[in-house]
């Protein structure tokens, strides 16, 4: 199984828990739920318990979704709508089609891993401020540290993974 594929199931996995952990906290939220705070953590935004949830699975629904029609659909993308360097040489052969796709598929699922995280950790966020006897707290600063540095992460593997796409090896012109 290749990377992209692994790293795909490891994106259904956290979704799927990431649906189990809203459904699960629904009943424990208040009517009106605090949804924005300040610098320090002081809740400056709210809404009704059903327009939170919604607006989650909505977000949730058409990030996730949006990613997994280009995941999926990568293979039937026109070349003359694909942007890449050295376009020619990367599409010049199935082989090579495939590997940039791969790529592509592999940055796609790495994504949509660190937006299911940013979104799972926002979940937790607003549930523990909303529920205080909630069993799990997570420090908010440590938290949006965590994602800063996932971020950076995130855009050094992707750099890494597209550097040898930059221009075609000598030997195949």
């Amino acid at each position: 199984m290749t990377m992209d594929k692994k790293l795909a199931w490891v994106w259904v996995g956290i979704l799927v828990f990431e649906l189990l952990f809203l459904s699960g906290i629904y009943s424990q939220l208040p009517p009106i739920v605090a949804t924005h705070f300040d610098a320090v953590g002081n809740p400056n935004g709210f809404q009704t318990k059903s327009v939170f949830i919604t607006s989650f699975l909505v977000a949730i629904g058409f990030s996730n979704g949006l990613l997994a029609i280009f995941y999926f659909l990568m293979n039937k993308i026109p070349p003359e709508r694909m942007n890449l360097p050295n376009k020619a040489f990367w599409l010049s052969t199935p082989e090579n089609r495939e590997l940039i796709q791969g790529k592509l598929r592999l940055s796609l699922a790495q994504v949509a891993l660190f937006m299911n995280a940013a979104l799972l950790f926002g979940e937790q966020v607003i549930y523990q401020q909303n529920v205080p006897e909630a069993a799990f707290h997570v420090s908010i600063p440590f938290g949006l540290i965590v994602i800063l540095i996932l971020a950076v992460l995130m855009m050094f593997i992707s750099f890494l993974n597209f550097r040898t796409f930059t221009s075609p090896p000598e030997s195949k012109f």
